[in-house]
């Protein structure tokens, strides 16, 4: 098994334990509780400011048929049950990206994703991808100012038309609209745009803030990164195109390796010793160079540790469900993670007044 050295290289932190995290975590993994990232392309029409795909060195392509149905068939006997078929690149450019939604479907993944930039988005490419068995189709927008800043050379006017095409298509309820925040919207700004979204039938799923993606600017006068215990190295098994399995979707270079399931097997890889010693050092606090500047951890346990938020994202949730235009698994996992809140806050209560 093709394994990088950098993987054996770790520096000391003191790690943060996020509110949302699973003291039963060690070393080993179940794929029934992942999920598994495939990356079928890592080209892209967009040049997003916050995102640095337009430096990308690796090469760019499109995964092959025989590496694709060789992951989703080990994946599925395995115990994966949650597929998401994008990573670092626009997933609609992928004219086979329906039929691997079948095959997917029919191997059985039961939940299976796409995040795209919505360009090649249309009313008779959402039927087809939800026929084919997509369950969920997160979009990446911002309100339009903020859109078209960070979307150069995207004209806005024809996009929110093509937007508005969607409205009267019911497989628009697979739609997840993710909030892409780089804080240039004023709030004014970001009641329009979910105003908009209301106006064609789209909802706000979550929000996303700019971050570093693992990168260290030593000219930015930005604080050191709070390090927070990571549960990517649990929850997700990432594949770029060529079938090399990268570290998480950050490693956006996939400077880590960690297998090639071209040729290696999918269990071989996730119970391998290199994954099993960075799972074990990371809950010591002993990261690898990429985990210790990144930021993302840290921002996601902010986000999550505020339940007033977390519960009106909770009943967005429920009002989705209820007006048919989210599923059961994203409510599901809603309902999960306020839960986890508030009874690690009830712990921590506990432990205060044994005190």
């Amino acid at each position: 098994m093709n394994v990088s050295h950098n993987t054996e290289q770790f520096e000391c932190v003191v790690p943060h334990v996020p509110a949302i995290w699973d003291n039963r975590r060690t070393e080993r993994v179940c794929p029934s509780k992942m999920t598994l990232r495939i990356e079928t392309t890592n080209c892209c029409n967009f040049r997003c400011t916050f995102c640095p795909h337009a430096s990308l060195k690796r090469s760019r392509g499109f995964m092959d048929d025989r590496i694709f149905e060789k992951i989703i068939t080990e994946g599925a006997a395995a115990g994966f049950r949650k597929a998401f078929l994008s990573n670092f690149g626009e997933p609609l450019l992928d004219k086979k990206l329906a039929r691997r939604i079948a095959f997917a479907k029919q191997a059985g993944f039961s939940n299976i994703a796409i995040f795209s930039n919505g360009s090649r988005l249309t009313s008779e490419w959402l039927s087809e991808l939800a026929k084919a068995g997509l369950t969920t189709l997160n979009l990446s927008l911002s309100p339009i100012r903020e859109f078209a800043e960070t979307r150069p050379g995207v004209c806005v006017e024809e996009f929110i038309e093509s937007l508005r095409t969607l409205r009267d298509n019911p497989d628009r309820k697979i739609i997840a609209v993710n909030y892409i925040k780089t804080g240039r919207s004023l709030p004014q700004e970001e009641k329009e745009f979910l105003a908009f979204l209301a106006s064609i039938g789209l909802r706000l799923f979550s929000t996303f803030d700019e971050h570093n993606w693992g990168r260290d600017d030593s000219a930015s006068a930005a604080p050191r990164v709070q390090n927070y215990l990571c549960p990517e190295l649990w929850v997700t098994l990432n594949v770029i195109w060529t079938g090399q399995v990268q570290l998480c979707c950050v490693d956006q270079e996939g400077e880590y390796v960690l297998g090639n399931l071209a040729e290696d097997s999918i269990t071989d890889v996730l119970e391998s010793e290199a994954w099993r010693r960075i799972r074990s050092n990371h809950l010591k606090g002993q990261f690898l160079a990429k985990c210790a500047k990144c930021d993302v951890p840290a921002k996601a346990a902010g986000r999550s540790a505020n339940m007033t938020l977390s519960c009106r994202y909770m009943l967005g949730m429920l009002r989705m469900y209820l007006s048919g235009t989210a599923s059961i698994p994203p409510l599901g996992s809603a309902i999960r993670a306020v839960g986890r809140i508030y009874w690690n806050a009830f712990k921590k209560s506990l432990s205060r007044a044994a005190r």
